[in-house]
């Protein structure tokens, strides 16, 4: 029998040698060639190191493809010791990266020499001047301005990653990157991942996360929209500039246009990550993904978890009740109203020249409408189904058929029953104009994100914060006796 606490330190010696994630397998075979258990088989040992990880899983964290890492490993190379060597980071944020821009960067430059990396960061440096340029084509902006290995560098980090990341974003990843602990420089030679990079990527709500986006001032702008509902965006640069104690930063260092960039950027990386949204007001709102962050936050992190999350069901049960309710009175609505309600939504998305046709000579055609998209306005026409069952492929291309009568250039159908397969497949054929489906989900969708026939009330929920009583303690005041 195998003392367990025993094997828990020969477990964590083998994870600080090789600084680095090893499978339960791996472990296994090093500890053996080790010599620091004998007399025992490899597979037999491997269950005993899983029995150990499992007690005392504190310590440990389990990763993807049954890899192993240690709960307190921390990155060796800091940002501050870059910085030492006359790279040019700055410790203060301000252009903040996306989250899927910065996984990104994480996947693509583990293990990349240092040296490519400092001297392609030098070359855009010199080619700048420390300006950021906005570049259409990136592809040919490299070709015209980088050679060698800063051209492979930076074409393999932008085709890698999806075309994502051009080079003047390459700053302020890294920056993020080394500021954060998500990535170390190894003997002065590579850039690694660290345990931290991996968090990331692979629990992109979890600890490490939450920890940064408590750091950078994200997690205030999600609990401002929670408590004030849609807000525009001069209300947050104000909240942002007024409040910034809050965020845990010191905006007296920055200039105004700085905390500006800031907050847009951050605003962006926030609706990258799918944790609010913009209406056509410009205005920003919690989503239901960000609702869950915060949720889920707060419970882990409550002193009454149970009662959290018991007001937490009611509110998502409500929710469901409500979403019920609307869809029962879409499906009973007579069609002219169904299709003024139609009308309404497409105002509310921005769209103009709204035209509801009449039936006898409409074609199938029910609304007609005009969105600006870029410098174009686009004419669309919209065909609406109110009964309950799937639409078949003929409606789409009747639909798609009419487009031209209209001079219009793409159609949306709109169907409470949904769609059957061959329609949603034919839906973006290569060659024909584009047919958008919304069935009865993604309308309810529409309609809550919109307000309309529904309104979103705010609710106050009372936390103990047992921690202000800390904070309250160290205040001095004077006491006469």
């Amino acid at each position: 029998m195998i003392d367990l606490e025993t094997l828990k330190s020969a477990i964590s010696d083998t994870l600080k040698s090789g600084n680095q994630h090893l499978s339960t397998r791996e472990i296994a075979r090093r500890l053996l060639n080790a010599q620091r258990y004998t007399g025992i088989l490899q597979e037999d040992l491997q269950k005993e190191i899983l029995l150990c990880i499992d007690q005392y899983h504190q310590a440990f964290i389990k990763f993807e493809q049954d890899l192993i890492g240690l709960n307190d490993l921390h990155a060796q190379q800091t940002h501050a010791q870059l910085i030492e060597k006359n790279e040019n980071f700055d410790p203060k944020i301000i252009q903040y990266p996306t989250h899927s821009k910065i996984s990104h960067l994480l996947k693509i430059i583990n293990d990349t020499p240092y040296l490519l990396i400092k001297n392609l960061l030098r070359a855009l440096k010199a080619i700048t001047k420390n300006q950021i340029l906005q570049i259409d084509q990136p592809l040919k902006w490299m070709s015209e301005h980088l050679k060698h290995k800063n051209l492979d560098l930076a074409k393999t980090i932008y085709l890698k990653s999806e075309q994502s990341i051009d080079p003047m974003e390459l700053f302020s990843l890294f920056q993020f990157c080394f500021l954060h602990e998500l990535l170390r420089l190894e003997n002065d030679q590579k850039v690694i991942i660290t345990q931290r990079g991996d968090l990331w990527i692979d629990h992109p709500f979890g600890q490490v996360v939450q920890e940064i986006d408590i750091k950078e001032g994200l997690f205030w702008i999600l609990m401002q929209l929670a408590e004030k509902g849609a807000v525009a965006y001069a209300q947050l640069l104000d909240f942002w500039i007024n409040e910034d104690q809050k965020m845990h930063m010191q905006a007296q260092n920055f200039q105004k246009k700085q905390l500006e960039d800031m907050l847009k950027d951050r605003l962006k990386h926030l609706l990258d990550r799918a944790l609010m949204t913009k209406n056509y007001q410009q205005q920003y709102a919690l989503s239901e993904k960000g609702l869950i962050y915060l949720r889920d936050f707060q419970i882990s992190h409550s002193q009454s978890e149970q009662e959290m999350k018991q007001l937490w069901s009611l509110i998502e049960n409500q929710k469901l009740q409500t979403r019920k309710a609307l869809f029962e009175h879409l499906a009973q609505m007579n069609p002219l109203s169904f299709e003024v309600l139609i009308a309404h939504l497409l105002e509310a998305m921005g769209y103009e020249e709204i035209e509801i046709t009449k039936s006898s000579h409409d074609q199938g055609i029910d609304v007609v409408g005009q969105i600006q998209i870029g410098i174009s306005a686009i004419k669309e026409v919209i065909q609406v189904k109110r009964n309950q069952h799937h639409v078949d492929r003929p409606v789409l291309d009747a639909l798609r058929g009419s487009l031209h009568r209209f001079k219009a250039v793409r159609g949306t159908l709109v169907a409470l029953g949904g769609f059957s397969q061959g329609t949603i497949e034919a839906a973006f054929e290569t060659g024909v104009a584009p047919i958008t489906l919304i069935d009865g989900e993604k309308l309810l969708d529409l309609l809550m994100s919109y307000e309309i026939g529904v309104k979103q009330k705010k609710i106050t929920l009372w936390q103990l914060e047992l921690s202000d009583f800390d904070r309250l303690s160290k205040k001095n005041f004077i006491i006469k006796t």
